[in-house]
């Protein structure tokens, strides 16, 4: 299991140093969290149970 911090490489024409997984924080929906590379499925099935992701609500701030 890999996470952002796991890999500090920044890709993306569009989106100048966009990080290929979120570090601290999530920046839009469905921005990939977490990566689990295995050799076989049931090892890919057993590492994904344990990948815990908790969110936290930021103030918004588009609106007044």
């Amino acid at each position: 299991m890999l996470t952002g911090s796991d890999i500090p490489i920044f890709v993306g024409p569009h989106i100048e140093a966009r990080p290929i997984l979120a570090t601290e924080k999530v920046r839009y929906y469905g921005e990939p969290v977490a990566l689990v590379v295995a050799d076989h499925e049931y090892q890919a099935i057993a590492a994904c149970k344990r990948i815990e992701v908790e969110y936290e609500s930021l103030p918004d701030c588009g609106s007044d």
